[in-house]
């Protein structure tokens, strides 16, 4: 599986992705997919790529937010970082991100579409 660096505890630590947890602070740099939904604390010049999740097909300019300013601080799971390093505190995992509930989504229109219609 794929290992990625979180602080737990005030500690950098490697992890295997199925063990990331709500609260942990990834450490994410150009070339990484992102793994859960999470909100920057940390931003140098990120772009991503959610045209997987969103259909956007340019970069995303994202940005830590701070006070008074208006920027993009949400990273959504799935997206791919093309530019830029940072910090994100995770918020949601597996079923529970925005690409776990797509998933989810599909999983059961499959099923229901495998079930047939009375007509059939």
């Amino acid at each position: 599986m794929k290992q990625v660096n979180v602080v737990r505890g005030g500690i950098v630590t490697s992890v295997d992705i199925s063990e990331l947890l709500v609260g942990d602070i990834l450490n994410i740099k150009t070339g990484d997919q992102i793994p859960v939904d999470g909100v920057l604390t940390k931003a140098v010049s990120i772009k991503c790529n959610q045209s997987n999740i969103t259909g956007e097909a340019d970069n995303i300019k994202k940005d830590a937010n701070e006070p008074g300013q208006d920027s993009d601080c949400f990273m959504l799971s799935g997206s791919q970082v093309e530019e830029g390093s940072g910090e994100i505190v995770v918020c949601a995992v597996g079923d529970y991100s925005r690409s776990g509930q797509a998933r989810k989504l599909i999983t059961a229109q499959s099923a229901e579409d495998d079930e047939g219609t009375f007509l059939q």
